[in-house]
């Protein structure tokens, strides 16, 4: 019988530093204007900066799942909260039609997003 467990969570393990990789090189074409980096294919519309910080800090919350020590809760709660406290404030500018401006918090837009790609 094999390991299916390990290789479970060596799969997973592999999958999240995707995700990684990913959001970082999205963050880094945000943060100097390399739309290359930032449109995961030529045809996709851009991927929107918040979208890659919440992929940042979910899957480096996951990666630390494991770690137990009240240090480590800390460090994921810390990568939890800016997951959630941009998806509250996203979902409420939605309801509410307001605009926050958390898109462009951090960073200034230098693509619009064409949010009609798919449609």
């Amino acid at each position: 019988m094999k390991n299916y467990s390990a290789q479970l969570k060596r799969i997973s393990v592999i999958i999240i530093f995707i995700v990684i990789t990913i959001s970082l090189l999205v963050i880094a074409g945000w943060a100097f204007h390399i739309e290359l980096l930032v449109r995961l294919f030529p045809n996709f519309p851009p991927m929107v900066f918040n979208t890659s910080l919440g992929f940042l800090f979910s899957a480096l919350a996951l990666l630390l799942l494991e770690k137990d020590s009240s240090a480590w809760k800390a460090v994921k709660f810390f990568c939890v909260l800016p997951v959630i406290a941009i998806s509250v404030i996203t979902l409420a500018e939605y309801y509410f039609n307001l605009s926050f401006s958390i898109d462009e918090l951090l960073l200034k837009d230098f693509l619009v997003p064409d949010t009609t790609a798919f449609a």
